[in-house]
């Protein structure tokens, strides 16, 4: 099994997907199917096939899975993003994370949070919402670790990540990350943070949820704080 995931992860192509949890758990599903004891000795022919079918489906379904089968045959198989937005949109693989493993290695060796948000802002600007998060959720990381945590900073990387979120449509997570924030400012007790964007960030993900009646009250609380 280790020799395996070495090899995965030697190839360049492959080794792209093996942050994603999604990649990783049918990887760990494969993995099972063809280390059943039961499989060891086996005479039955059908069941053999069996396994060897369930492999080959979900290489067919996932290209990620297909091209991981074909490395570790020694062979090479070229998957494009158009391959994989496909299968997404087919229910065929587990939509992917947000942040993969090219923009983990972005912020890495980061050990600021202002460089990290600095970093964050300027891939927003180009639009690259990706890297984005990515220096964002690093911010938070690094600004966490510290003895003090200023309210208004956390609430504003939380912030920055909603906005990502909701461009890389991921509302569930936009408004998890706008309520977060809008928690750590009440818990400040911090009356001088503008909390207009939080709301109004909050209410665009409640209406991509489709949770009407919130997305309503947050953009009246939005602009009740956009008035103070």
């Amino acid at each position: 099994d280790a020799d395996c995931m070495e090899k995965l992860a030697r190839n360049p192509e492959v080794r792209k997907h093996l942050a994603d949890p999604g990649f990783l758990q049918q990887i760990e599903k494969l993995r099972a199917l063809a280390c059943d004891p039961e499989l060891e000795d086996c005479t039955d022919l059908m069941k053999v096939s069996s396994v060897g079918q369930k492999i080959a489906q979900a290489g067919h379904k996932d290209p990620r899975v297909m091209q991981a089968l074909m490395a570790l045959q020694g062979q090479g198989l070229i998957v494009e993003e158009s391959d994989l937005k496909r299968a997404e949109g087919f229910g065929d693989m587990q939509r992917r994370e947000p942040v993969q493993l090219e923009q983990l290695l972005l912020v890495k060796d980061l050990q600021d949070p202002d460089e990290a948000k600095t970093k964050g802002n300027e891939y927003f600007k180009s639009g690259n919402f990706n890297a984005a998060l990515a220096h964002y959720e690093k911010a938070l990381e690094l600004l966490k670790a510290k003895d003090e945590v200023p309210a208004a900073s956390i609430a504003t990387l939380l912030s920055n990540s909603a906005l990502c979120l909701l461009k890389l449509k991921w509302p569930d997570r936009a408004k998890k990350c706008a309520s977060q924030a809008l928690a750590a400012v009440r818990s400040a007790e911090d009356a001088t943070f503008d909390q207009s964007k939080l709301f109004y960030r909050r209410a665009l993900a409640c209406e991509a949820l489709e949770d009407y009646a919130m997305a309503v009250e947050d953009m009246s609380r939005a602009l009740q704080q956009a008035k103070k």
